[in-house]
């Protein structure tokens, strides 16, 4: 890519505003194999090179053609594009939350039922409502073990994975030699940054973008609201926040399971403990809460195990009541909880009212979830959850 792109992208070939947005496009959305392209661009006289270049960035405007899966390493986009997105396959549950924003949880045809618990359940109001058609899709096998036969027997117009990795490889070069359209994305253990990056990438490459611009102006407005009134509270000043978590039955608290709703916390206005990146440490969760002394806890686990321990009573913020359940709309489906992506904008609101409440006093949350909801849904759906 580093010869087509200093090629593409050399002063004086185009104006200022057509480079911008054809590099955006290749950086962010766009890839194609010029492996024998490039050669061939450099034997041209510059008049040419001009010619073609521009013949090039035009195409880019108007499609998303992808060839190769080899130049991704790691970054988000489309392979073997452009997709209609009427059947699609999900082979890591993180980003079923994007399909909700762009109105499309209803085209799936293959996930892992087991793990997203959609296998032999009733639905309840959140899916039967929204997803109806969750109940008729195939089980795909385990996270990072998708069974590949069993994905390409769906016919998929559209393939959703993680970005390019180890775990994926296989399965996306099987994919890409069949011509299945593959989406890359990163949809768990980012920042809120990489999270509203994502939605935007989806929204280009399934023709949602009005749905997903929609989403992503909604979070940014309650961004900016709560960065504008914590602004003056200095950061020594602000309550100390602890998130428990679990994983695999062992309590942690740090790691990069965590990084999203650490992000989350910060942004609300939480003075935090060191992340760190190993969660190995849960052995010495006690220790660790102890000496952080937090004021709020945040409890996102769905478990109460280490409630029983001899300790936890012995924390001040369980002695003071300030231990705190993540909300969730719906018990079954978890896409719902407040401190998962999708519906993060809300619990950044409810995290600010905690923290901060006399500042946020104002935040009526069941109007703030209403009017979510009619984004999202084009109606009010019940809160199950601890929220209000």
């Amino acid at each position: 890519m580093d010869l087509f792109a200093s090629l593409f992208f050399s002063p004086g070939l185009f104006p200022d505003f057509f480079c911008t947005f054809s590099k955006q496009t290749l950086l962010n959305t766009t890839y194609i194999d010029y492996s024998n392209l490039s050669c061939i661009i450099n034997s041209m006289t510059t008049i040419n090179k001009k010619i073609i270049c521009t013949i090039l960035a035009l195409s880019f405007m108007y499609t998303t053609q992808i060839f190769a899966a080899s130049d991704f390493n790691g970054r988000e986009g489309l392979i073997n594009g452009p997709t209609k997105a009427e059947r699609i396959v999900v082979t890591f549950p993180m980003s079923v939350g994007l399909l909700y924003i762009c109105d499309l949880a209803n085209n799936i045809v293959g996930i892992q039922t087991r793990t997203m618990h959609l296998h032999n359940q009733k639905f309840g109001e959140f899916y039967q409502t929204i997803s109806p058609k969750l109940a008729e899709t195939t089980d795909i096998g385990a996270i990072g073990a998708s069974n590949i036969e069993t994905v390409l027997r769906l016919t998929p117009d559209l393939v959703m994975t993680q970005t390019y990795d180890s775990s994926v490889s296989a399965m996306i070069n099987v994919l890409n030699k069949n011509k299945v359209p593959v989406l890359m994305l990163q949809a768990s253990n980012g920042s809120i940054k990489d999270w509203l990056r994502t939605v935007a990438v989806i929204g280009e490459a399934t023709g949602r973008k009005s749905r997903t611009d929609a989403y992503i102006k909604h979070y940014e407005d309650c961004l900016n609201l709560v960065k504008s009134r914590i602004a003056n509270i200095p950061i020594d000043s602000r309550p100390k926040v602890a998130l428990v978590n679990t994983n695999r039955g062992n309590m942690i608290l740090r790691g990069s399971r965590t990084r999203f709703l650490y992000d989350l916390m910060e942004k609300a206005g939480a003075k935090l403990m060191e992340r760190g990146e190993d969660p190995a440490d849960s052995g010495t969760c006690a220790e660790i809460l102890f000496a952080f002394d937090p004021d709020i806890i945040i409890d996102d686990s769905r478990s109460n195990e280490f409630y029983n321990t001899s300790w936890w009573n012995l924390l001040k913020p369980v002695k003071e009541n300030k231990v705190y359940l993540t909300p969730q709309d719906d018990p079954q489906a978890w896409v719902t909880n407040w401190s998962q992506p999708t519906y993060s904008s809300l619990g950044l609101l409810w995290l600010a009212k905690i923290i901060h409440p006399d500042t946020f006093k104002d935040i009526d949350l069941k109007k703030e979830h209403d009017k979510f909801c009619k984004l999202m849904y084009g109606r009010v759906l019940n809160h199950y959850g601890t929220a209000f």
